[in-house]
């Protein structure tokens, strides 16, 4: 059930596949024993970590090729990506794929769980009229879900080109996004109580990796998220209310 990467042509420093780092040498070819979904590999070309998304399918085997003219991942030639796929899902290639370490799988997926492997990746469309929740749920054609994707989807992107080149981009549109639901109100919660019950533990899992430092009383994080605790409290849906205090009393407690 599981997949492989094959990285091709690529520097002998250092590898990332999601939140591990792994010092390589010569031999390295990617990563075996993947875990079907979105995955996030980099390595280390010169001072700066080049990377690519990509989904893995049970079986499956991604080959990636690093073209050092535009220093990005680009795919191979279909002959030769055909050959790679072979090696690497027959166990040819095993002495030379590292294997992925599944223990640290489950942090992982809590901060892409709701992104949807059919539809990747969950960049939001033309915005229409509204506020700023109501533009960004209608950029995904009302799916409620696929918005939630993309609030997981821009944060992780953000999160996993650290340090040497943050995509500064993603993180605008992850901190837009959030704004957007602490001022979304009842009327955009009660007819989406299941987004925003989803959307607590999605922000949970996203807090966890943020300094403390980030935590003041006056930061766009703490600021204006008791407006989205009150909304889903009055609500009037038991388990926006649940979600609520869930939300409150983890803010009370990193809120320095």
């Amino acid at each position: 059930m599981f997949g492989a990467i094959v990285l091709r042509d690529v520097p002998k420093e250092e590898a990332r596949i999601d939140l591990l780092t792994y010092p390589i040498q010569g031999g390295f070819r990617g990563f075996r024993m993947v875990p079907p979904g979105v995955h996030y590999v980099s390595v280390l070309a010169g001072k700066a970590q080049v990377g690519f998304w990509c989904v893995v399918r049970p079986n499956t085997a991604v080959v990636r090729r690093l073209d050092f003219a535009t220093n990005q991942f680009v795919a191979d030639d279909p002959d030769t990506e055909a050959n790679f796929q072979q090696m690497a899902l027959s166990g040819s290639m095993n002495h030379v794929l590292l294997e992925y370490n599944h223990t640290h799988f489950a942090a992982w997926w809590r901060l892409v769980d709701k992104i949807d492997t059919a539809d990747f990746p969950p960049l939001p469309t033309a915005e229409g009229a509204g506020s700023r929740f109501e533009q960004a749920l209608g950029s995904h054609g009302g799916r409620a879900e696929r918005l939630l994707g993309e609030i997981q989807y821009q944060f992780a992107t953000w999160f996993v080109t650290q340090p040497t080149a943050p995509d500064e981009a993603a993180f605008a549109r992850w901190r837009h996004l959030v704004l957007a639901c602490y001022n979304a109100g009842e009327r955009n919660m009660i007819p989406q109580p299941e987004f925003f019950r989803q959307l607590i533990p999605t922000l949970l899992a996203q807090f966890h990796y943020l300094p403390d430092s980030w935590f003041t009383a006056d930061s766009f994080l703490v600021a204006q998220a008791s407006y989205m605790a009150e909304d889903m409290t009055d609500s009037d849906i038991p388990e926006l209310a649940t979600a609520s205090e869930q939300w409150r009393t983890y803010l009370t407690e990193r809120t320095t």
